[in-house]
């Protein structure tokens, strides 16, 4: 049986369809369906997950993906099958529904909580007057 080099993934924004990816040599025969991973696109890095595991890809130079963002799918594989089956019934794209199962913080969208603090320049009596 010969190893998978490819991987699809779906995108967490932007495209709707997957993407095909090379393996990484140091991650052959470690990554599964469900795990992020960052990947080149164009002149930019996004984050996905992927959605398949491949023997071969049909074009012909395909881009390794940069780095795994997690160890472990983070979807149970019956989650994992409810968000496919969601796509299809629905008939909307796998990245919709795979963002209802990634909280905010997974995804990165929501930013970081900032406190304010305010201060008289000036004299609270001068203020006061």
């Amino acid at each position: 049986m010969s190893k998978a080099l490819f991987v699809e993934v779906v995108l967490d924004q932007s495209l709707a369809k997957p993407l095909d990816y090379a393996i990484p040599p140091d991650w052959v025969g470690r990554v599964a369906v469900g795990m992020r991973v960052e990947v080149p696109l164009q002149k930019g890095v996004r984050q996905g997950r992927i959605s398949a595991i491949k023997e071969s890809s049909p074009y012909p130079s395909v881009r390794p993906f940069l780095r795994l963002l997690s160890q472990q799918g983070s979807l149970s594989p019956p989650l994992w099958k409810l968000a496919e089956w969601m796509s299809r019934y629905y008939a909307t794209p796998l990245q919709k529904t795979l963002k209802c199962f990634t909280p905010p913080s997974v995804r990165k969208e929501s930013e970081e909580k900032k406190k304010l603090f305010v201060q008289l320049a000036i004299s609270r009596e001068e203020a006061l007057s």
